[in-house]
C-alpha cells in the first residue's frame, strides 16, 4: 500500500471506527466535523489505525462548506506532500 491509499485507509477507518458508516458529506461546522477535529481554528488532528496522532494545519479557507470524504483527504494529502504534514 502507497502512502496516498494508507492515509486513506486511515482516515476512513477513524470515521468507520468512530461512527460505524462511511460518511458522504460533512459540514465544517457541524458537530460531526469537530468531533473529527476540524473547526473554525486551522488545526485538525486525526489518528490514523495504529493510533499515531497526526496534527496539520488546515484553513478552513481549504475546504468547502460541505465536503466529503475525499475532499478532505485530498487536502490532507496535499498538505503532507509540501511536508506540512509533522507526527
Amino acid at each position: 500500500m502507497n502512502s496516498q491509499s494508507e492515509l486513506f485507509h486511515d482516515i476512513r477507518l477513524v470515521f468507520n471506527l468512530r461512527y460505524n458508516k462511511k460518511p458522504q458529506i460533512l459540514r465544517r461546522d457541524s458537530v460531526f466535523s469537530r468531533d473529527f477535529g476540524l473547526s473554525q481554528s486551522t488545526q485538525a488532528s486525526f489518528l490514523t489505525d495504529i493510533g499515531n496522532i497526526y496534527r496539520i494545519q488546515i484553513s478552513t479557507d481549504d475546504l468547502p462548506k460541505e465536503f466529503n470524504l475525499d475532499q478532505l483527504a485530498e487536502v490532507i494529502i496535499k498538505k503532507k506532500n509540501k511536508k506540512a504534514f509533522a507526527p
